[in-house]
């Protein structure tokens, strides 16, 4: 299935469910991190951080897409309401 072909509405909606559940994982993760730099876990340390920037990658892309989404959305339904007010030609 191509992009443009899927439910938007529901893909919005599962983007910001996940965009929810990421950021609160998202935080345990870095608590985890700075408990284990704390207790000189050198090797969990790392572990934790390189799981971390991806999830954060994640969060970060998938954040500028609904951002962007929305935006297009609020753009749209600004077009629509000037062209309801506009004379016809």
């Amino acid at each position: 299935m191509k992009p443009q072909d899927m439910d938007q509405e529901k893909l919005l909606n599962w983007m910001k469910a996940y965009l929810e559940r990421s950021k609160a994982s998202l935080e345990a993760s870095r608590e985890s991190f700075y408990d284990a730099v704390n207790d000189g876990a050198d090797i969990l340390a790392e572990e934790i951080l390189k799981n971390m920037v991806i999830k954060q990658d994640i969060y970060a892309t998938l954040l500028t897409e609904l951002l962007e989404a929305e935006e297009y959305q609020r753009v749209l339904l600004a077009v629509q309401k000037m062209a309801e007010g506009a004379p016809e030609a």
